[in-house]
């Protein structure tokens, strides 16, 4: 459930209080994990279980991924004292009525999203999903 980006930053996602949704940010080395809860909550999180997470390199850009929803948002805005508007959240609801699984992309920013229940691995035909 770990994403990482071009700097080797890992993240994750809980959302432990319902609707909210939290961001964490962190490192991990040889001698430490070491994680902190970024300033960035979401009010809604995607969907009703949290799946996974993937990471765009083509668009720097973190999604968050539950059962038919998925949510992207910038990395550039979890860092210091960055901040998140609704306008920088993008929302994608699918009516597939299956469990996404994973997400990942390609080094060019193509997706591959991983379905349960009559498995499947689905590509994307668009670099800036």
């Amino acid at each position: 459930m770990l994403a990482f980006d071009r700097q080797g930053r890992a993240y994750f996602w809980s959302c432990p209080a319902g609707e909210l949704a939290y961001l964490y940010q962190g490192t991990i080395t040889d001698q430490q994990v070491k994680f902190r809860l970024t300033k960035q909550i979401l009010r809604h999180g995607p969907g009703t279980r949290i799946q996974s997470m993937g990471y765009n390199p083509h668009n720097n850009r973190l999604y968050l991924v539950a059962d038919d929803s998925v949510a992207s948002l910038p990395i550039s805005k979890l860092a210091g004292r960055g901040r998140l508007t609704s306008a920088d959240v993008r929302w994608t609801r699918f009516a597939s009525h299956r469990e996404f699984e994973g997400l990942d992309f390609s080094e060019q920013g193509l997706p591959y999203l991983l379905s349960n229940h009559q498995p499947e691995i689905l590509t994307g035909n668009n670099f800036d999903w």
